[in-house]
Formats: structure tokens, C-alpha cells, sequence
């Protein structure tokens, strides 16, 4: 057991017997009581955890900006709440991805807040990346070792300045960003530039590591967006680094081995979910009940 406070314990079940826990107080306690360093080692431990039965969620603010030095987000979205945006990516299934994994520099930790819980499927779905890693034949690894992978996107102008606004920490009614400032924004490794185009949109080209350890060990995972949506953005062409195709073959393998170390979570209102964005892949079921209600925040550890 792991305790904030001395009169209050927590429970913790694993879901689906697998690593990832729902954690409940075992008395009543706010979001705000709990400790950086108690919330770090859980999500060490466990990659997701699903803070459930807690207070009301008006201070999950607060605990956001406890355990995060950067507030980020998707500059596809507006901010709903707080530092909070809704999900609004259609009612098709969602393939696994780590959250900005497209993007020049992604967020170490990834908030998904329940409003209102879906009556039937439509779950947020998990993949551990480490599992799928330690899973994968050695000649696979080797391959995806050996290769980063390239995704390249033509980006709006009022897009790219939103996303540069977002992860340098400046207002969104600020001056406008340069392509110089947007081209220093470099993510744990990997690497992006950008080149602007006529229409002063940008073609945005991030070099990234299928495999890679996670902000918590030096264990690799396979952590990507190698099968990511593209709902709010113009779909991305992904190659390896070195501009030659992914098989399908590699594609229906990976998947494949995916799908084995994919669980999903039951939502029930209230919940907070937290997740390692660095070793964990994330998707969602088809929406079939329009009940559900689900806001996101992203982070820098």
C-alpha cells in the first residue's frame, strides 16, 4: 500500500490482471492531496493508472501542474477547460499511437479525464510498449533498430503557430513564431525540421525511433505513431528515415504483436486516467454510444 497522507490508504486492482491499476483512496481525498513523487512511482510501476472514487475533479488542475513543468496540447483541438481539450476524433476505432508522436516533440505524460462514461464499448484501449518490445523475434528488432521512422505532413499556418505557441510555453495572441523558433523545438529522440511553402504553410518532417527506452527506465519500447490517426491533421506519409517503404508484412506483424499486449479500461465518470506517453500506446474502440464524454491534457515531466 502506498499512502499520502498518513490516515488514508489506497487500493490498487489491476486491470484486466494485467499492469496497468486503477488506484482508489480508501477514504474520501481531492486530487490536489496527492504527492508528485507518489503519483511518478505509481506511473513508474504501472505505465497507466486510472485514479478512480476520488473527490470531485475540480482540482485536477492542480495536480496537473504539481507533477508537469509544461502544460501542452493538440493545436487541432480547443481548450475546453483549464488545460484540458475534448476528444473529438469521429466515431470510427482509433489505431494505437502515442499522443503528438508525429509531431516535432511529444508529451511525457497524457491525462484523460472521464465526464461521461460510454453505457456500451467505445473504451480507450492500451498497448505496453515495453511488452510488445520484449515479445518481438530478434530479426524485427534488429530492422526497427537499425531504422527510424519518417513522417512528413504539410502544416497550416494558423496550425503551426498554434502547436509552436503551445510548446514554447507563449500566448496564442503573442507575436507570431518564425520557422527558426518552430525548428528549435526538438523532442527526446528524435529530430524534425520544417520548410515553409508559398501559402506559408510548412512541410513538417520528424525523424523518430519506433523503439526507444521511457522516461522512467532504460527498458526499450516499441512506443509510436507508426498507427496513428490523423483526424484533425492531414494524414502524414510515413516511411523509414531513409525514405524507403514499411512492408506491409511488418505492418500486419507489428499489429499482430500489438494486439496481444492491448487491454482496455471500463470508464466510469470521474475517472483520471494517467498514462507514460514514452512507453505507452493508446487507441480507442468505435464509438457506439454517445454517452461517452472524454477530455485529454498533455504534459512535460
Amino acid at each position: 500500500m502506498q499512502t499520502a497522507k498518513t490516515t488514508v490508504q489506497f487500493n490498487l486492482t489491476p486491470i484486466d490482471n494485467a499492469r496497468e491499476c486503477i488506484i482508489s483512496p480508501s477514504s474520501q481525498m481531492p486530487l490536489s492531496a496527492l504527492f508528485k513523487a507518489q503519483i511518478l512511482n505509481w506511473l513508474k510501476c504501472h505505465g497507466v493508472v486510472v485514479l478512480r472514487h476520488f473527490e470531485p475533479s475540480e482540482d485536477i488542475g492542480i495536480l496537473i501542474d504539481k507533477t508537469s513543468r509544461h502544460i501542452s496540447g493538440d493545436p487541432g483541438r480547443v481548450f475546453s477547460q483549464s488545460a484540458f481539450q475534448p476528444v473529438n476524433s469521429g466515431n470510427n476505432a482509433i489505431g494505437l499511437h502515442t499522443e503528438n508522436g508525429s509531431c516535432p516533440a511529444t508529451p511525457d505524460l497524457l491525462w484523460l479525464n472521464c465526464l461521461k462514461a460510454p453505457s456500451h464499448g467505445s473504451q480507450t484501449t492500451f498497448c505496453d510498449g515495453e511488452q510488445v518490445y520484449q515479445a518481438m523475434p530478434t530479426a524485427m528488432k534488429k530492422q526497427l533498430m537499425a531504422k527510424a521512422l519518417k513522417f512528413e505532413r504539410i502544416v497550416p499556418y494558423a496550425t503551426w503557430q498554434r502547436y509552436a505557441k503551445l510548446e514554447l510555453g507563449l500566448s496564442q495572441s503573442s507575436a507570431p513564431v518564425s520557422l527558426a523558433q518552430l525548428n528549435q523545438i526538438q523532442g527526446k529522440w528524435r529530430s524534425h525540421q520544417s520548410t515553409l511553402n508559398h501559402d506559408n504553410s510548412i512541410t513538417m518532417t520528424v525523424i523518430a525511433p519506433a523503439i526507444h527506452p521511457s522516461n522512467f527506465s532504460a527498458h526499450l519500447c516499441f512506443a509510436n505513431s507508426l498507427f496513428g490517426p490523423s483526424d484533425c491533421h492531414q494524414k502524414p506519409k510515413i516511411c523509414f528515415a531513409d525514405d524507403s517503404p514499411i512492408s506491409q508484412r511488418l505492418l500486419i506483424a507489428l499489429n499482430q504483436l500489438c494486439r496481444q499486449h492491448t487491454t482496455k479500461i471500463q470508464w466510469q465518470p470521474g475517472d483520471l486516467c494517467l498514462i507514460d506517453n514514452s512507453r505507452y500506446m493508446h487507441g480507442r474502440e468505435a464509438i457506439t454510444c454517445d454517452r461517452r464524454q472524454i477530455i485529454v491534457a498533455m504534459s512535460y515531466l
